[in-house]
């Protein structure tokens, strides 16, 4: 009983942002003192629409889709160099961990870069260990 009540409670929490949309800030790694400076990545999503943003360092926005998968959220785009995938879901260590990923045909896909995020208005994750990643070369 105290598990549904738990759940439930998360769910009404979050329940706000997921009807209208989210802004999440990610970095590729944190100051030790928690200060968090620049994020390298911001994301938008319209839940209604189906649809999202990703603002990069110095680049132009790129329009995504935009989608809920379980408990992660996934950006996706193609453009002339092939298809792309950023994903934020929880990790238990720092809050949400941000995934970016660059598809090639029959290859074992692992992410490119691992990012800390957070969603706007939300405390600052704290600095863990990233997961290892195998370079993608």
């Amino acid at each position: 009983m105290k598990f549904i009540f738990t759940l439930k409670a998360i769910t009404v929490a979050l329940l706000p942002a997921v009807c209208h949309g989210e802004t999440w800030e990610c970095w590729l790694t944190l100051p030790e003192s928690g200060s968090r400076g620049q994020p390298d990545v911001m994301l938008t999503s319209d839940h209604g629409a189906g649809s999202g943003t990703i603002t990069a360092s110095g680049l132009p926005v790129i329009e995504t889709s935009y989608g809920l998968q379980g408990l992660k959220r996934r950006w996706d785009w193609m453009n002339y160099k092939g298809s792309f995938a950023f994903t934020v879901k929880p990790y238990p260590a720092s809050g949400y961990l941000g995934a970016y990923y660059e598809f090639r045909a029959l290859a074992e896909t692992k992410p490119n870069l691992v990012y800390f995020c957070k969603l706007d208005g939300i405390a600052t994750p704290v600095r863990v260990p990233a997961p290892r990643v195998r370079n993608a070369d």
